[in-house]
């Protein structure tokens, strides 16, 4: 669950993920909720990361986690294309400009040695000016060095968006080759419609 948080301090509003401990059952699932949480951290850590949505500050009660992140008034680029789709086509120089912001999104997300696995149009949100920004990083990995490899161990991901290498049985490894390719779908999407 999103929730919708205005500080009181400051009137500044913030989007706050909610996850219920007792949804994350098993190891796994706990350890994704803290790798998230971590990821996020280390790339706000960042002084420049252009076009990455930014954790504020994270916190928990008893039964619940919270992330809170910046407010994106346009929702996610899904929502932005399945209203334009219902008058004509995402716009191809609208689609460059957010293929160029993603593109750099994923250059500092990868410098920072993180492979997001799961870019899609849900998991980009759309500011007030019509920039986006690379968010959701639950099923984000880290990799040891740069360009570094991963053993495949299970598919992680959206399928429409998945690189050959995470789907192909003979395939072993992948790297961030894959969030390339993801956004090579998205663009397509976005230019096809």
């Amino acid at each position: 669950v999103v929730a919708l948080a205005r500080r009181k301090t400051d009137d500044q509003i913030f989007a706050i993920k909610v996850l219920e401990k007792r949804r994350l059952v098993g190891q796994r699932a706990e350890a994704m909720a803290r790798l998230e949480r971590d990821v996020l951290d280390q790339l706000s850590r960042y002084q420049r990361m252009p076009y990455v949505a930014r954790m504020r500050f994270a916190f928990q009660s008893f039964t619940k986690l919270y992330i809170a992140m910046d407010y994106f008034p346009n929702g996610s680029l899904a929502s932005v294309l399945q209203k334009d789709s219902q008058t004509r086509r995402y716009g191809r120089r609208a689609a460059r400009g957010v293929a160029a912001e993603l593109a750099v999104a994923l250059e500092h997300v990868h410098r920072a040695c993180v492979i997001h696995r799961d870019m899609k149009p849900s998991n980009v949100l759309v500011d007030a000016r019509g920039h986006v920004a690379l968010s959701d990083f639950g099923l984000a990995t880290r990799v040891q060095v740069k360009g570094g490899d991963l053993r495949k161990r299970s598919f992680v991901g959206t399928i429409d968006y998945a690189a050959p290498e995470l789907l192909l049985k003979s395939s072993t490894r992948y790297n961030q080759a894959v969030d390339c390719w993801a956004l090579g779908c998205l663009l397509f999407e976005m230019c096809s419609g």
